[in-house]
């Protein structure tokens, strides 16, 4: 099975794509460094590398469409990784599921291998940032004037904030793509079934920005932190937790979903 799982990972993470996706994430972070300057500007604070780090990893405040639109970029490598993957016309896939002993494995194996890929996806993210950010901004262990009055009733130091921010980051992207998982292999990987999920993503997340209704709901709000800031400028514990269990709940049900709906799948 760790051979089947390495060999779907490998299916995600091909040479082009890898070579494009980590691009993208150069310009993200190029992107990512004058916004927040812009927002240091305007705020009257100094931006530190930990604040960098939030600012792109932490999510979209509710108020930023264009934090928002770079959000979209940074979740979308996901639908390229699930789509790769899933690719259940394949011979190679076929091969496999025809001689695997219970489809549930087949599905269990995907599921593992999509896991993997996110996280990989997740600290190759967090490193580039990391990196790059560095060059650019004062590297110590203490936020912001601005940052800190999101955090600072929450009594958490730095380094604990920063190791939730990216365990929620993860557990997020991982919910965003079972459910793409789940939804698309309904559809036998339908190219366009992914366009339409993409476009419902965004617009719903863009109709949770605008306050239609709540961004637990959104799906690509699943990794965000920061849109649960109150506009008293206050982040509270209960709704971060909820939303991971929100995001935890959505895997279960898009892991056991397709358990049970493999067994009936035409291939």
């Amino acid at each position: 099975m760790i051979k089947l799982i390495l060999t779907n990972v490998n299916l995600c993470i091909r040479s082009k794509m890898a070579i494009g996706i980590s691009i993208l994430l150069i310009l993200l972070t190029l992107i990512h460094i004058p916004m927040i300057n812009e927002l240091g500007q305007r705020e009257k604070f100094e931006p530190q590398l930990v604040d960098y780090l939030l600012f792109s990893m932490g999510g979209v405040f509710p108020d930023s469409l264009l934090q928002y639109l770079t959000w979209v970029c940074v979740v979308f490598p996901i639908i390229l990784f699930v789509y790769h993957m899933m690719n259940v016309n394949s011979g190679f896939d076929l091969f496999v599921l025809t001689r695997m002993k219970k489809r549930s494995n087949w599905w269990i194996v995907k599921v593992l291998a999509l896991i993997m890929t996110v996280l990989l996806y997740c600290v190759v993210y967090f490193l580039i940032h990391m990196i790059i950010g560095s060059m650019f901004f004062s590297i110590n262990a203490r936020w912001s004037s601005f940052f800190q009055m999101f955090f600072s009733h929450l009594e958490l130091n730095v380094g604990t904030l920063l190791c939730f921010m990216m365990i929620f980051f993860f557990i997020g992207l991982t919910a965003f793509a079972l459910l793409c998982q789940l939804i698309t292999s309904r559809f036998r990987n339908e190219t366009a079934v992914y366009t339409v999920f993409l476009i419902s993503s965004v617009v719903i997340g863009f109709l949770a920005m605008s306050g239609t209704f709540t961004t637990f709901v959104s799906w690509t709000h699943f990794p965000s932190m920061l849109d649960l800031v109150k506009p008293d400028s206050e982040m509270e514990l209960s709704a971060l937790f909820t939303k991971f269990i929100i995001s935890l709940s959505v895997m279960g049900i898009s892991i056991v979903a397709g358990i049970l709906g493999v067994r009936r799948y035409r291939f």
